[in-house]
């Protein structure tokens, strides 16, 4: 008898999501997988080309398909996201879906809503980042509570002030938007302030996490701003992060050191030769590096020397949209959750 593929609501992927901690080490796994791609004679652990992004002729929206093959916990996974939005339009204004396959049998296995899961992704990779190249700032060198400040206060901010209370309780942190603080997801001893006084927030930050909106003006970063030893990790492109700021820092770090640490360099590359990243360079390390390899850590990661600042710029990457998706599609499956849908 043929089986029914499976469609999650955004409502049901929530309620089948793993806690963080198993969020990161999905990510984790399949970020690593990334390193080994597959090529000429041999399938790797992976095999992620470049998102498509389609010309939808309508201002500044966007669609892109996001093709991916990850090996992740010795599974084999193979899928797509597609992904739209247009931040002309009201809240929510990003939609998506991740189409998972069952690889053994060749048949599409389950269709998940996924707006929230991009959010939870994006934050899972961040947390990544912060595991490999967490700060190195004089504070934090001695012992003392994270500093963390979020520029933006849009969906990224609520998913990754969630991810970090679960592995960071302790932290401090500032939000940088024009929130209102009742509208965000503030815990006790949160701070909020407004962009023209981002500078004094990135200020003695040990963390920064970017998530503005892309081409939000008056929210780049000076490099000068910046705590020696200091994280950044953008999830805007260049928004917040910009060319100039990265110069500084390399400047700041010496020849020996910088700091631009990316999710996939194929990726990154594609995208800066289509554009979308004018300015910018080619990247150091990618995180898969810093996951596996100790001499990419000793120069960008955790085992950096103390006041070199590191860069992570994520673009977002399908392979670990589907980690996280076959998280959340086998938990539905077990339980009975979602719609079972006829072929």
């Amino acid at each position: 008898m043929d089986v029914p593929l499976r469609y999650l609501t955004e409502a049901e992927a929530r309620t089948c999501l793993p806690p963080v901690e198993r969020q990161v080490a999905a990510c984790r796994d399949a970020l690593a997988a990334l390193r080994h791609p597959a090529h000429a004679g041999a399938s790797g652990r992976s095999h992620l080309p470049p998102k498509v992004s389609l010309d939808v002729a309508r201002g500044r929206a966007f669609s892109d398909a996001m093709p991916a093959v990850v090996e992740v916990n010795h599974r084999r996974l193979v899928g797509m996201k597609w992904i739209s939005g247009d931040p002309e339009r009201e809240a929510p204004s990003i939609d998506g879906l991740i189409l998972l396959e069952d690889p053994e049998r060749g048949r599409i296995r389950g269709l998940i809503a996924a707006s929230h899961l991009t959010a939870v992704r994006t934050a899972a990779v961040s947390l990544v980042a912060l595991e490999v190249a967490p700060p190195r700032t004089n504070r934090v060198v001695q012992g003392e509570t994270w500093r963390v400040t979020f520029v933006g206060g849009g969906v990224q901010a609520f998913s990754h002030r969630e991810a970090l209370h679960a592995v960071v309780p302790d932290a401090h942190v500032t939000f940088v938007t024009r929130r209102d603080a009742r509208e965000l997801p503030c815990r006790r001893g949160d701070e909020v302030v407004t962009p023209d006084q981002r500078r004094a927030a990135v200020e003695g930050a040990d963390v920064v996490i970017t998530s503005a909106a892309f081409g939000t003006p008056d929210r780049e970063i000076d490099a000068a701003w910046l705590t020696p030893g200091a994280t950044v990790v953008a999830t805007d492109y260049a928004t917040c992060v910009t060319p100039k700021m990265l110069e500084g820092v390399r400047a700041a770090n010496g020849a020996d050191g910088l700091a631009l640490v990316v999710d996939d360099m194929t990726q990154f590359d594609a995208f800066r030769q289509a554009g979308k990243l004018p300015g910018y360079g080619t990247a150091d390390a990618s995180l898969g590096d810093l996951i596996e390899d100790r001499a990419a850590r000793l120069r960008l990661g955790r085992d950096r020397d103390e006041g070199a600042t590191v860069i992570v710029n994520h673009l977002g990457v399908a392979a670990c949209d589907l980690a996280l998706a076959d998280l959340v599609l086998g938990e539905a499956e077990r339980r009975g959750v979602g719609t079972p849908l006829a072929r």
